[in-house]
């Protein structure tokens, strides 16, 4: 028994020696490069692979702390900032947003400690999105009661009430069972 403590003090500081040579046989440029991708969805640029590349290789630094360090930056939180933007917009107002629109909602985020869940209930209450919701209540109304769809001077007509006397779907609706058009159908 004693003669295999030493064999297993070898057999130790073999699996130690092999394994930082595995953390140091990673490249350090993949590293950087790939958390880049990763992170800011592009390649490193010249400053910032040698700045890693030189934490990595001087100092020791981990695939982790590079990565943690990256995520502290300001461009990783605008990344951050427009991918939760675009999110938004995508899911509220069915597109993508504008120069202006991403860039008023990225300084919300950025600047004003903004959540992604006020950012979202500013797009809900916003006049576009109001008028989507509108249009849609016209829209299926209109195809519903009519068996059409709307005409533009009915979607401003309904849309406008809507929106400014916050009539309901089913206001809507009764009003388009009392116009003419409906009545001549269904006498």
């Amino acid at each position: 028994m004693k003669n295999l403590l030493p064999l297993f003090c070898l057999l130790c500081i073999c699996l130690f020696v092999s394994s930082a040579s595995f953390v140091m046989a990673q490249d350090p440029t993949a590293i950087v490069d790939n958390a880049y991708q990763d992170l800011l969805g592009r390649r490193a640029d010249q400053d910032g692979l040698r700045f890693y590349r030189s934490k990595i290789i001087d100092e020791g630094w981990s695939e982790k702390q590079i990565r943690d360090a990256i995520r502290q930056s300001q461009e990783f939180k605008q990344v951050q900032a427009d991918r939760i933007v675009k999110r938004a917009y995508e899911d509220i107002l069915n597109r993508k947003p504008d120069a202006a629109g991403l860039e008023f909602y990225r300084n919300r985020l950025l600047n004003d400690n903004w959540t992604e869940q006020q950012l979202r209930n500013a797009l809900r209450n916003s006049t576009e999105n109001n008028q989507v919701q509108a249009d849609q209540i016209v829209s299926r109304s209109y195809e519903d009661i009519l068996n059409r769809k709307p005409d533009k001077a009915g979607l401003e007509f309904y849309r406008n009430h809507i929106i400014n006397d916050t009539w309901t779907e089913k206001q809507v609706r009764d009003s388009l069972r009392q116009s003419q058009e409906y009545l001549n159908k269904h006498k």
